[in-house]
Order: structure tokens, then sequence, then C-alpha cells
């Protein structure tokens, strides 16, 4: 079990600092900026301080960044698949601090939609953003098999047994 956790984790480090270059590269950084801004996140103490000690905290990062890749592509391209499987992975592998995900892709999607849309109106924004949050509840409805026991022994009871 030992080893398999430090496979494990070295993956999941591995992945994160790919999909982390990948999504700083999008925005049309240079590769000297995307490079040092991709080790500085990896070799940040707390990334690895968690990954060693408390793997369950830093496992949904890749799924994090995922995330924020899958909300540029919807603000590009209207494209939700990436954003959906994203948000439903991160649930599926830390569901605690997938509220957080949640909270900041968000952020990061109204931050985005601000810088890409110079004339906007309260009716194109609020449909907009109604629509972002249908697709971010349709990740959590996904993941909400997670539920399934939970909900046959609500409806089961104890029984006499």
């Amino acid at each position: 079990m030992q080893t398999y956790t430090i496979i494990s984790n070295i993956i999941v480090l591995m992945i994160t600092s790919v999909l982390f270059y990948k999504w700083i590269k999008s925005h049309g950084y240079n590769d000297d900026i995307t490079l040092i801004t991709s080790l500085i996140f990896i070799l940040a103490p707390p990334l690895i301080f968690q990954m060693h000690r408390h793997m369950m905290f830093v496992n949904y990062m890749p799924f994090l960044i995922m995330s924020l890749m899958g909300v540029d592509k919807y603000l590009k391209s209207k494209n939700k698949t990436i954003l959906i499987l994203g948000i439903f992975l991160m649930i599926m592998t830390s569901y605690y601090y997938s509220v957080c995900g949640i909270l900041v892709l968000g952020i990061y999607y109204l931050m985005e939609y601000f810088k890409i849309n110079k004339n906007i109106t309260t009716k194109k924004f609020i449909k907009d953003l109604f629509l972002f949050i249908f697709y971010i509840l349709i990740g959590v409805l996904l993941s909400s098999i997670l539920l399934i026991p939970t909900i046959y022994t609500l409806l089961q009871g104890r029984g006499t047994t």
C-alpha cells in the first residue's frame, strides 16, 4: 500500500504539473514564464507537504485545473464537456474540497467573462450565468451516484433484524 500511495502521488503531481503548464501556456505567455510559473506551482511547499502527508487535500488538483481549462474552452467555443467532466471527477476524488473548487471555478468564470465581454447587458449576463450554473449542476448531479447507498438505507429503514 505504501508503494501504491507513493506512485499514485507522483503520477498525480506529474499530471497536475503538465495540466498547469498547458493551462498557463493557453493564455499566451511565453515558454520561459510558463515554465517558471509551473515550477513554482509544483515545488510550492504546501503542495509538496500535502502530497506527502495528506494526499486527500490535493488529489483533486488535476481535475480542478482541468475544469479551469474547461471554463476557458466554454467561454471560447461553448464546449462544455471538459467543464462538466472536470467537475464530476473533482467531486468523485474529493467530495469535501470540491466545494471550494467550484467556488474557484465561479470566480474564474466571472473574471474571464468580464474580460471577454466588453458590452454586457444585465439580461445577457444573467442568462449566461444561469447557463454556467446549470452546467456546474450537471457535473454535481452526475456525481450524486455517491448518494445512492444513503438513499437506499433511508428508504429501506433498519428493518426488524
